[in-house]
């Protein structure tokens, strides 16, 4: 993790669950966690995240966790952005 001052948000960066241990609730876990902290920060505004366009996998799990598509990608990868208000709006399901 770290903080983009230029951004005001905290970048979270090469999140990655090994192939065999996907779909056991580890990311989701491990995911909730990370945005629990981070709202814990004082000044914390928002989350943000990037991703391969072809990894749907991650597109769809950062989605069903509040990250939103902003347009932009930084180095050919899709970057996603979740506020702080919404750190405590979702659950897992």
């Amino acid at each position: 993790m770290g903080y983009d001052a230029e951004e005001d948000s905290h970048w979270i960066g090469g999140f990655i669950i090994d192939a065999k241990q996907q779909g056991k609730g580890y990311g989701r876990a491990a995911m909730e966690a990370i945005l629990n902290h981070l709202a814990t920060k004082p000044g914390y505004r928002e989350a943000a995240l990037s991703y391969e366009p072809e990894n749907t996998v991650a597109r769809r799990f950062y989605a069903s966790l509040g990250f939103v598509e902003t347009g932009e990608r930084t180095e050919d990868e899709f970057v996603a952005c979740r506020p702080a208000d919404d750190a405590t709006n979702r659950r897992s399901t």
